[in-house]
């Protein structure tokens, strides 16, 4: 009786995998290209065919130009199979080319880069360019095709690469390093961050003309955590008088959090004070934590006070209502931040 069940349970088994097998129709492929834009961003193609090869072709602002190969398995094909599905793709329009205001009207926005999709399946092939306003199913399966070839590693360093490139020998010039870690901070790459610290990148490199720091780049708290573990000065001013506390009036408040917990001083920068910036910015979580590590709210910076910059924000944002790609990473509330400026100068009386 053993082998009979035995026999049955492997052809339930094969058949399930052929079942599974078959649910891709042969032909099916995406194809992913990202155009140039005004700036540095990364042109290339890459498609994933049913099988699981991975076709790149590097064009321009990649870390690795030309033609590579790789496969991935057909779980992962699968999965972007069942992405396609998910976007309704075959029903989406052809061009995504403006934005839709809460007002009714559209917009158009110039310098953007441009993502073409390709899919074919089960005999059928569309191409879908997403220049602006495309849904975010589409957004998602663009990135879902990145992620599964692994594209990010031909674009620019990631941990694994730095890594296995240490292991081959590789010696960077210091240069290499920061120009590496630029990228990284600008992606914000926490791993490939980490991994060029550990290899010797300063974090305390000056960048550009005006001699920003590494720290004044960073976009996450785990970035900033990363460069102040491996010694980056949280007080250090820039030949614009700005610091990275001031940078973080544009982000999310745990970013300043880190910043103020490893000794920030809110009012080091004389030309534009960290508090006057999250006021301009309308970042009020930001304003209430740098009052809370003693901000001065009466100082001010470009011939106006932060209550001044908040309230002019506030007269902009009241009469207009911005399209979702233009908000900041943050919830802008200037009128908070008013009542937060009022609050801390009436103490002051």
């Amino acid at each position: 009786m053993t082998k009979p069940r035995f026999g049955l349970l492997l052809f339930v088994l094969l058949s399930a995998f052929q079942a599974q097998a078959q649910d891709i129709p042969a032909d099916f492929s995406v194809t992913l290209e990202r155009t140039s834009c005004f700036g540095a961003c990364a042109v290339y193609s890459v498609s994933i065919d049913a099988t699981g090869a991975v076709l790149y072709d590097g064009l321009q602002n990649v870390r690795v130009q030309g033609l590579q190969t790789d496969s991935v398995s057909v779980a992962k094909v699968r999965a972007l199979a069942e992405a396609v599905s998910r976007a309704q793709f075959f029903s989406l329009n052809d061009s995504y080319k403006s934005i839709q205001n809460p007002d009714g009207t559209s917009s158009v926005v110039s310098d953007l880069p441009t993502a073409y999709v390709k899919v074919v399946q089960g005999g059928r092939t569309k191409r879908i360019e997403d220049y602006l306003g495309a849904p975010e199913t589409l957004r998602s399966l663009e990135s879902l095709i990145d992620d599964v070839a692994r594209t990010k590693r031909w674009l620019r360093l990631d941990a694994a690469a730095v890594n296995a490139m240490v292991r081959g020998g590789w010696t960077p010039t210091d240069a290499e390093r920061a120009e590496h870690l630029d990228t990284a901070l600008s992606h914000d790459d926490v791993d490939a961050i980490r991994a060029l610290l550990e290899i010797g990148a300063d974090p305390n490199h000056l960048y550009y003309g005006t001699g920003s720091t590494a720290l004044m780049m960073v976009r996450s708290a785990d970035a900033a955590r990363a460069l102040l573990d491996a010694g980056a000065n949280v007080n250090a001013v820039n030949e614009s008088g700005e610091t990275a506390l001031g940078h973080t009036a544009y982000l999310p408040a745990d970013v300043t959090k880190v910043l103020i917990e490893r000794g920030a001083r809110p009012d080091l920068s004389s030309q534009t004070p960290a508090l006057w910036q999250a006021a301009c910015a309308g970042n009020a979580a930001v304003v209430r934590l740098l009052l809370a590590a003693g901000a001065d709210p009466a100082r001010g910076g470009h011939d106006s006070t932060p209550l001044d910059c908040a309230r002019k924000g506030a007269a902009v944002a009241d009469s207009k209502r911005f399209p979702e790609i233009f908000r900041q990473p943050f919830t802008e509330d200037f009128h908070g931040v008013e009542r937060l400026l009022q609050e801390a100068l009436a103490k002051r009386r």
